[in-house]
């Protein structure tokens, strides 16, 4: 079977994939068996792999081509209705509004103008308030605990249910184990 050439292979691939009865069954009609085929099958993975990224850069670049488009019809949006929030605004200034804590309100038939209050937006740099909370007012620290996880698993056992067990026998109800798939992954050479 050495004399099985790349040129076989493809010929015997083809016939294959145009076959939907062989198709159904290829797991056991095509076999890798040698590093032809092998190679042969890296090739066709990586040609799938390149075709795969040329489509997700062609959706890369329309995802951007339909942001700037986005930005740009916002842009107009908000040049096209500014100056008729401003006169609303004004508007709002000349009639009896309900009004609360945080917003004036005025109900037309069309819809309702809500004027909010500008609050307080509060910039911290979290790692110094953090330290002056230490030293100035520590029970303005929150602690949050957490189980050390890389340790308490090494000493888990996991059934073939995924049942969960302690090294003291003790089943713990209130955690699972599924076992994920293996799985082949191809490194291409460049």
């Amino acid at each position: 079977m050495n004399d099985y050439t790349i040129d076989d292979v493809q010929r015997d691939y083809d016939a294959w994939q145009e076959d939907e009865s062989v198709n159904e069954a290829h797991s056991k009609d095509f076999l890798i068996d040698n590093d032809t085929k092998a190679e042969w099958a890296i090739r066709k993975i990586k040609e799938a792999q390149d075709e795969h990224d040329r489509i997700s850069a062609l959706i890369d670049a329309e995802e951007e081509r339909l942001k700037e488009r986005k930005e740009k019809n916002d842009k107009k949006l908000e040049s096209d209705t500014s100056y008729l929030k401003y006169l609303l605004n004004s508007y709002m200034n000349t009639v009896k509004c309900k009004e609360t804590k945080t917003q004036r309100t005025y109900q037309l038939l069309s819809g309702k103008l809500v004027y909010k209050y500008g609050g307080t937006e509060w910039i911290k740099d979290e790692d110094k308030l953090l330290a002056w909370a230490k030293t100035d007012d520590p029970a303005l620290v929150k602690v949050k605990e957490s189980v050390d996880w890389v340790t308490l698993k090494k000493r888990l056992t996991v059934t073939d249910r995924g049942d969960v067990i302690t090294e003291n026998g003790e089943l713990l109800d209130f955690i699972k184990a599924e076992k994920k798939p293996d799985s082949l992954d191809i490194k291409f050479t460049e």
